[in-house]
């Protein structure tokens, strides 16, 4: 421990003492984050981010959630209040189109003020697998109707050449 408080240049701290915990704490943020004005930097950077954030095409669920986990946390730990409404009302309007279905489920039958992010999670991932399945089956039914025409208009030609 005292090597690593040696390698952050703190351990003058451990040796002449804190007066508290808070003061102690307070150094320690700032130099990880900054001061006031660093962290009120970051934060707008974050909180831009954060608006801009939407799904991308094709991305899976899980993927679009873990930035947007992530982009909060920071946040988060810049000390930003933000609540669990407001992330899961952002993620229902910045999700793919093909979700909109969901979305007007969710809005409508939950109270977005008390719905957690791990219950949207699950509920959305839940439903990529639905889309992802109804997909599969539609392509092959298209491949086996394809594959249908193909042995029609093979056997007609063979009726034809005989």
């Amino acid at each position: 421990m005292k090597t690593l408080f040696k390698s952050q240049e703190l351990w003058e701290l451990v040796e002449n003492g804190a007066t508290t915990s808070k003061e102690t704490w307070e150094i320690l943020r700032q130099e990880y984050f900054g001061d006031k004005k660093v962290i009120t930097v970051k934060l707008q950077t974050l909180r831009r981010d954060f608006e801009t954030l939407f799904m991308k095409k094709e991305e899976p669920v899980q993927e679009f959630l873990s930035r947007v986990s992530s982009l909060v946390n920071h946040m988060k730990s810049l000390g930003d209040g933000i609540s669990n409404e407001i992330v899961v009302s952002k993620i229902l309007r910045s999700l793919d189109p093909k979700f909109d279905h969901v979305v007007a489920a969710i809005e409508e039958s939950k109270d977005l003020s008390t719905y957690k992010f791990d219950e949207l999670m699950s509920s959305l991932m839940a439903q990529e697998d639905r889309i992802n399945r109804s997909f599969v089956k539609v392509e092959e039914k298209a491949f086996q109707v394809k594959g249908e025409s193909w042995e029609q208009s093979d056997s007609f030609l063979q009726g034809e050449a005989a």
